[in-house]
C-alpha cells in the first residue's frame, strides 16, 4: 500500500502545471501553431499550419532542433498533422526545447 505520498504528488502536480505553462506560452509565440487543450493528461498535441505530415515534421525537428516529439500519426489518423509533447519534464528542459523549435520554425 502506498502511504504518505501527498508531498510527491503535489511536487509532480506543480511540475506538470509549470511545464504546461512553459510549453503553451512558448508555442503561442510561434506563428501558425495551434494546439488541443488536454483534458487531464500531461501530453500536448500541437500542429503547425502548413505541415500535414506529422512524421516528416517530427523528423525535421529531431534533426534540425534536436527535439524529440512523437508524430501524431502514431496515435491514429485523427492525430495526423499533430505532434505530441510530454510536458511533465523539468522547466529548463522544456524552455530549451521551445527555443530550439522556434529557431527551426
Amino acid at each position: 500500500m502506498l502511504r504518505d505520498g501527498e508531498k510527491e504528488v503535489a511536487l509532480l502536480q506543480r511540475r506538470v502545471a509549470q511545464g504546461y505553462e512553459i510549453l503553451t506560452d512558448g508555442l503561442r509565440q510561434i506563428d501558425r501553431v495551434s494546439f488541443i487543450e488536454p483534458q487531464g493528461a500531461f501530453y500536448l498535441l500541437f500542429a503547425i499550419d502548413g505541415y500535414d505530415d506529422s512524421l516528416a515534421l517530427a523528423q525535421k525537428l529531431l534533426q534540425e532542433a534536436e527535439v524529440g516529439l512523437a508524430p501524431g500519426a502514431a496515435f491514429g489518423s485523427a492525430s495526423q498533422g499533430y505532434l505530441r509533447c510530454c510536458y511533465a519534464q523539468e522547466a529548463d528542459r522544456l524552455e530549451e526545447a521551445v527555443e530550439r523549435i522556434k529557431s527551426v520554425l
